[in-house]
């Protein structure tokens, strides 16, 4: 699901559950023919990040740092709902086949699970996706170099606000020939109605919060006594019920 274009000079960071498999099917229709197709097996996981994905770069003989790299996150309430939901009825991890240690778990289990984890390795992410195991990654994991900044051409923009920013996207892709996206981002996973995050412990909130702390820094503007239910913003073609919009 991550998508690169030499030609158009884009490289774009599927962060998972906030929408990626939509974008990537956006860039896929928008600019047919151009972007990088079926790299060899390991060379690139389906939601690699940065460090990961200049690797790959690199090794293929480009430089990243003369790409326009951009991803999407999510707010971390709604984002733990999906990947909870998403990871709990799995009998296995996605693409590994490791069984699943938080089938039919809990919100509140899964949090504490997912806080004690570490990360994998950008070496290890550059040479297969094991970090599938894990749904909601840090904005840091997913966007930031080796030093623990974020890349003067890596832009992160928000899911809630994704049908003005795939326009905005398209144009900074290819401000000439840019096709006009005027489409509604289609709202899929209607089968997943929860809002888990609504009814979280002081405790698992304050787990999060300290697994995730630039997440919740990036969303410091939104009220955090109100956010929308869960599916508001559930997309992706590989939903397990998907509905037109």
């Amino acid at each position: 699901m991550s998508e690169i274009s030499h030609s158009k000079k884009f490289v774009f960071i599927a962060n998972p559950k906030t929408a990626s498999t939509s974008v990537a099917a956006v860039l896929r229709q928008a600019f047919p023919g151009e972007l990088v197709k079926d790299p060899p097996v390991g060379a690139m996981g389906l939601h690699s990040n940065y460090l990961g994905l200049r690797t790959y770069l690199q090794r293929e003989g480009y430089n990243i740092d003369e790409y326009f790299v951009f991803g999407f996150l999510r707010h971390p309430l709604t984002r733990i709902s999906s990947a909870h939901f998403h990871q709990k009825n799995a009998d296995t991890y996605p693409h590994t086949g490791y069984i699943n240690p938080i089938k039919d778990k809990d919100i509140e289990f899964y949090i504490k699970w997912l806080g004690a984890q570490k990360n994998p390795s950008s070496k290890r992410l550059a040479i297969g996706d094991e970090s599938n195991v894990l749904l909601f990654r840090k904005l840091n994991y997913m966007f930031y170099d080796e030093s623990g900044k974020l890349p003067s051409n890596v832009f992160i923009y928000k899911t809630e606000e994704i049908e003005a920013r795939i326009p905005e996207i398209l144009k900074t892709i290819d401000p000439i020939h840019s096709p006009f996206y005027n489409k509604k981002i289609p709202v899929k996973n209607r089968k997943h109605r929860g809002r888990a995050h609504t009814s979280l412990s002081p405790e698992s909130l304050a787990l999060l919060k300290n697994y995730a702390p630039l997440d919740f820094e990036y969303y410091k503007e939104i009220n955090m006594g109100w956010l929308p239910s869960c599916d508001q913003f559930a997309f992706g073609d590989h939903a397990p019920y998907v509905s037109s919009v």
